[in-house]
């Protein structure tokens, strides 16, 4: 039990650097798959 005591400060922000990076990722993505949303509506309606 005393193992784990000791591990989970140094594990504590590895974690919250994943959590951080995992936010940035799926900002990346949200914004990616709205331009290709707005690309592939443009081509459909406006025959581009």
């Amino acid at each position: 039990m005393a193992e784990i005591e000791n591990k989970s400060p140094r594990i504590k922000p590895i974690i919250e650097g994943v959590d951080t990076l995992s936010l940035g990722v799926s900002i990346a993505v949200a914004i990616l798959m709205g331009v290709g949303i707005g690309i592939g509506l443009q081509k459909l309606f406006f025959n581009i």
